[in-house]
């Protein structure tokens, strides 16, 4: 390295960016050393401190530590996972709201809290069941819908996907959670009412129906249902492997929009609990 390089980066290494850089970078190494020592007071104090300093990127090792052998310190890391916004741990937060103890399965309470907070504040809790297909229709088919599905879903701002929570809890103690949670249950139940092709005079006529449930995630009891259609009529001479795939595809998103805008804007008008 060159003097001038060297004094470059002695300069910037003094500066105080620089200076808070190496300290964030050393502290950061220390904490992840930390959280898998043999002394559960340390791994406790480290869960702890990640939080405190937002230390983002050890929030793959928290998600371990929430399976840590000492409760206070699978509780430290449920919080800690909170405060930095790892969106990626509700599964397992939600999988902690069934444990024994108050302190781990109040803090997983809490934490989601927070990711519900950083998300914006969203109003629904919602569940999505896999679409139910008619008769012989191949799996696939239903795949392709429930990621449909889920996409549209996850760029809802005022929807945060279900992780787990209805399995963890049911009945009083579910409402209670939603209420700590402020938000509102509900699981949509996607049904295949009609899939395939129908030939008549050398056209082909394809059609896709589905209709949407919406579902109380306490009470289990149905509220509203959407529903959407779409056909269209392909010539059979030109109808090859490929051609009915795109067309279908084309069916089952034209068919599955209008469904889930009739849902959201149930959504969007329902009152209460």
């Amino acid at each position: 390295m060159s003097r001038a390089c060297f004094v470059i980066l002695l300069l910037a290494l003094l500066s105080p960016l620089g200076v808070r850089q190496a300290q964030a970078q050393g502290l950061e190494e220390k904490l992840n050393k930390a959280l898998g020592n043999s002394s559960f007071k340390i791994r406790l104090r480290a869960a702890i401190l990640v939080g405190k300093k937002k230390i983002t990127s050890l929030g793959p090792k928290l998600q371990k530590t929430l399976y840590d052998e000492h409760d206070s310190v699978r509780a430290a890391a449920a919080l800690s996972l909170g405060r930095i916004g790892a969106q990626d741990a509700r599964s397992d937060l939600a999988k902690l709201l069934a444990h024994p103890k108050k302190l781990v399965h109040m803090s997983a309470e809490k934490a989601l809290v927070y990711l519900d907070k950083a998300r914006g504040r969203p109003t629904y809790l919602l569940d999505l069941a896999a679409p139910r297909l008619p008769k012989n229709t191949p799996a696939s088919k239903g795949q392709r819908i429930a990621r449909l599905l889920q996409a549209k879903l996850d760029r809802q701002t005022n929807l945060v996907m279900e992780a787990g929570e209805s399995k963890a809890l049911e009945g009083i103690k579910l409402a209670d959670h939603l209420k700590a949670r402020k938000l509102k249950g509900m699981s949509l139940r996607p049904k295949v009412l009609a899939l395939g092709g129908k030939d008549v005079g050398g056209t082909t006529t394809l059609r896709f129906k589905i209709s949407i449930m919406v579902v109380s995630l306490v009470k289990q009891r149905m509220e509203f249902a959407g529903s959407g259609e779409a056909e269209a009529d392909v010539d059979t001479m030109d109808l090859d492997i490929d051609t009915q795939d795109d067309v279908e595809r084309q069916l089952i998103e034209a068919a599955v929009e209008a469904a889930l805008q009739q849902v959201l804007g149930y959504l969007a008008r329902r009152t209460g609990p």
